[in-house]
C-alpha cells in the first residue's frame, strides 16, 4: 500500500461547525494526527493550530489511529522463507552473531494513571505504562509487534502472550527454522528459536562473555529502533489517555508511521539521534527470573555451539 493509498482509506470526517455539519478531508486529518503523534502539545492548543474544535482534534488523531492499526500487517511483516538468508546476513553488517532473523525488546510507554485497576499499571521504574514488544530487522525496521499490556507484566510474560511468542513456542518451524532464531536480553528465557545472554553470576567464562558482547552488540537494533520511534513521535513519551484502551491503537499507529519512515528514507534529525543513547538505556531491561531456569537440551547445544563458532572466529581475527 501506497502513501496515497493510505490517505484515501482515511476518508472524509463528518464534523459539526456553527454552521451546521461539514467535512474534513484526509489530508487535513492526516496533518492532524502526525502533529499530535510528534509532539506533546495539549488538544486544545492543536485545535487552535488547525482551526478545529478540541473534540475534533481528538478523532482525527484516533481515526487515523485506527487506520494505520487496520493496514498494519502491510507495513509491519515478518520476513518472507524465500528472504531469510537475506535478512542473516544484514544482520552480520550490525555485529558477529550468526543467523539472526530478529531482536526482540520491550519498552514502556508512560501514561497517565487509569481510572481502574491503576496499580496493576505501575512498572518496576514506579510510574504508570503500557508495554511495547517489538521485534526488528537489522535496519531498526519493526518486523513484529505487540503492545497495550499492563506496565507491571515481565517482558518474558509479555514475549509468551504476544500472538508471535505463542507462534514460536507452539510451532516455530513456520516463522523460525531450527538453524535460525530472534536475539534478546537477559529478561527473557532460552529456547531453540530465542538466543539470550548468559546470566553474569560472577563466574562466566571467557567464551560466555565473548558470546555476551557479540549479542548484546548485534541487539541493539531494536534499541536503536525504540530511541528512533520515541524520538520521531513524542506523544509516546507520555500519553494522557481518558480510556487506555486507546493507548494501544496510538503506540501501534506510530509503529507503522516507523516502518513508512524508514520505507521513505525520511532524515533522522541530529536531536532525535541525540536523544537515541538516553533511549537506549531506558529501554534495557536486566532483570533475571527468582525461579531456576529450565532449559531444554536442544537450546543448550544450539547456544553452546554458537558460543564456540564466536569464540573461533575471536581467535582467528587476532
Amino acid at each position: 500500500m501506497t502513501f496515497a493509498n493510505l490517505i484515501e482509506t482515511i476518508g472524509p470526517l463528518l464534523i459539526r461547525k456553527d454552521g451546521g455539519p461539514s467535512v474534513l478531508c484526509p489530508e487535513k486529518q492526516l496533518c492532524i494526527a502526525l502533529w499530535t503523534y510528534c509532539n506533546q502539545e495539549v488538544y486544545r492548543s492543536i485545535a487552535d493550530r488547525f482551526g478545529v474544535c478540541k473534540d475534533t482534534a481528538w478523532n482525527c488523531m484516533l481515526s487515523v489511529s485506527k487506520v494505520l492499526n487496520t493496514v498494519s500487517g502491510d507495513y509491519i511483516r515478518w520476513p518472507a522463507a524465500e528472504n531469510f538468508n537475506q535478512t542473516i546476513n544484514k544482520f552480520l553488517n550490525v555485529g558477529p552473531f550468526p543467523n539472526v532473523l530478529a531482536a526482540v525488546d520491550g519498552c514502556h510507554v508512560e501514561i497517565s494513571a487509569p481510572c481502574t485497576n491503576a496499580a496493576s499499571y505501575i512498572n518496576r521504574k514506579g510510574y504508570h505504562s503500557l508495554l511495547l514488544q517489538g521485534m526488528c530487522d537489522s535496519q531498526g525496521k519493526f518486523v513484529d509487534v505487540f503492545a497495550g499490556v499492563c506496565g507491571s507484566v515481565h517482558d518474558n510474560r509479555l514475549f509468551e502472550m504476544s500472538p508471535m511468542g505463542q507462534q514460536l513456542i507452539t510451532a516455530p518451524e513456520n516463522v523460525c527454522p531450527l538453524d535460525m532464531h530472534i536475539i534478546g536480553d537477559a529478561a527473557y528465557k532460552l529456547h531453540p528459536f530465542l538466543m539470550v545472554p548468559f546470566k553474569d553470576n560472577g563466574h562466566l567464562t571467557e567464551d560466555q562473555i565473548n558470546f555476551n558482547k557479540c549479542l548484546s552488540r548485534t541487539r541493539m537494533v531494536i534499541e536503536r529502533a525504540f530511541g528512533l520511534l520515541k524520538g520521531r513521535f513524542r506523544r509516546l513519551l507520555y500519553l494522557y489517555l481518558q480510556n487506555v484502551a486507546y493507548g494501544s491503537l496510538i503506540i501501534i499507529a506510530c509503529c507503522v508511521l516507523h516502518n513508512i519512515c524508514l520505507d521513505l528514507d525520511d532524515d533522522v534529525n541530529d536531536e532525535i539521534l541525540n536523544n537515541i543513547d538516553e533511549q537506549r538505556a531506558q529501554n534495557i531491561v536486566n532483570d533475571l527470573h527468582d525461579q531456576d531456569d529450565v532449559y531444554n537440551a536442544t537450546a543448550l547445544q544450539k547456544r553452546r555451539n554458537i558460543v564456540n563458532m564466536l569464540m573461533q572466529e575471536e581467535i582467528r581475527n587476532q
